[in-house]
């Protein structure tokens, strides 16, 4: 029996799945890496609708979060959670998680299906479910490796985005035409760097602020996505 005859079976099938979604993501991920470098026009309207959607995107990132807190404390200890956590899920993009764990098992379990073949001189059934067990625990351990060793350079801290409540007390400066009680939208970075666009204003009765002017964050309302700013040190 060839080894392309051996992969036409039913036994091969998870692995084979695996290893075919891995191929699919990366051929995806080619295909637009090259329409990115044919197409500068679209990559420029991308450009230019990131800042409109940028607080569309931060309000996002917050109900995530939000969901993400709501789920720990409801079920902080639960299986699913500290699954995904020994995994590396929060710290390394998740994509690495699951690609690295769907390779080094889809390898493995064609490996093993192989070499019990070979060794017994053919392949039954009985050993089907033991071997995709070993297989897909080879593949946890690679997921693991591998999300410890990305993780030495990607630094997410296993956080995620930043909560809005968490950018109370920083500094930034009006992206809107004015900011007064009524509205306004601040422009200012986090902690790690990222620039970020929320929506802000002033308490009753104090004089509106031009763009560029400097405000400090200084209370969160969750329930309505809007920070309280006072006027800031000149920069």
């Amino acid at each position: 029996m060839t080894f392309w005859s051996f992969l036409n079976h039913w036994w091969n099938l998870p692995s084979l799945v695996m290893l075919g979604s891995c191929a699919a993501f990366l051929l995806l991920q080619a295909v637009g890496l090259i329409g990115a470098g044919d197409d500068h026009e679209l990559d420029l309207e991308a450009h230019d609708a990131l800042e409109t959607d940028m607080d569309h995107d931060v309000d996002l990132d917050h109900d995530v979060d939000q969901d993400v807190d709501a789920d720990a404390q409801g079920d902080e200890g639960s299986l699913w959670q500290e699954a995904l956590g020994f995994l590396g899920a929060g710290r390394v993009p998740f994509m690495v998680v699951w690609v690295s764990l769907f390779l080094c098992a889809g390898f493995t379990g064609i490996f093993l299906n192989r070499s019990v073949s070979l060794l017994a001189g053919g392949y039954s059934g009985w050993w089907f479910a033991p071997l995709q067990a070993l297989a897909l625990a080879c593949g946890v351990i690679g997921a693991r490796l591998s999300s410890k060793l990305v993780g030495r350079f990607v630094d997410v801290g296993g956080r995620g985005a930043t909560k809005k409540h968490e950018l109370t007390g920083r500094l930034g400066v009006v992206a809107s035409a004015v900011c007064d009680e009524r509205f306004g939208e601040i422009r200012l970075k986090d902690a790690r760097g990222n620039e970020l666009l929320v929506h802000g204003r002033l308490a009753a009765g104090e004089a509106p602020l031009a763009r560029s002017a400097s405000v400090v964050l200084v209370d969160f309302d969750p329930e309505r996505e809007l920070f309280s700013v006072v006027a800031g040190p000149d920069l």
